[in-house]
């Protein structure tokens, strides 16, 4: 791996992040002992910006996941600070659009604890020609394929409330 140190973000070329995310993110997840740390965003377009608060949560295995099927916690990787290991045997889909959706999960069924802060810290620009926005056969179909993955995946580790979400965005 090419990662210096325990900790690593992932930021999306056109996105900004603020200059203390790092380190709020680092001192929570010292705090807590936490493999991975989630903020709150802004989410920019069109000129227009909304923030996605989070609250301040701490989830401990099995919790985790019907946290993030529950939208407590978010599919996406880059408003997360994550120590090296989540990272060691998961990668994402090849040539796939939705790959958060298709690897978050895995690395969340790995970890022991995460957790988030209810400051928000990551800047995410949303393009009009934006790929998720392209709604392609072909980007459809990836989309649908990253969540039958998941539902696969989490269908006997997840409570039957979370079960019944997963199983709903196969169909929406």
């Amino acid at each position: 791996s090419k990662i210096k140190g325990d900790f690593f973000l992932f930021v999306d070329s056109d996105d900004w992040i603020e200059l203390d995310m790092y380190e709020t993110l680092l001192k929570r997840a010292n705090e807590t002992g936490a493999d991975a740390v989630e903020c709150g965003w802004f989410q920019e377009y069109n000129g227009k910006k909304r923030e996605h608060n989070k609250q301040n949560i701490d989830t401990f295995g099995t919790e985790t996941l019907n946290a993030l099927v529950k939208h407590e916690l978010s599919d996406c990787v880059w408003n997360k600070l994550w120590k090296k290991e989540c990272f060691l045997y998961i990668r994402f889909p090849s040539g796939r659009i939705y790959e958060d959706i298709a690897t978050t999960y895995k690395v969340y069924s790995c970890t022991t604890v995460v957790c988030s802060t209810a400051e928000s810290k990551y800047h995410y620009r949303q393009r009009k020609a934006s790929l998720s926005k392209d709604h392609t056969m072909y980007n459809l179909l990836g989309r649908w394929l990253s969540y039958k993955v998941r539902y696969d995946y989490l269908t006997n580790l997840v409570d039957e409330d979370s079960e019944m979400i997963i199983l709903y965005s196969l169909i929406f």
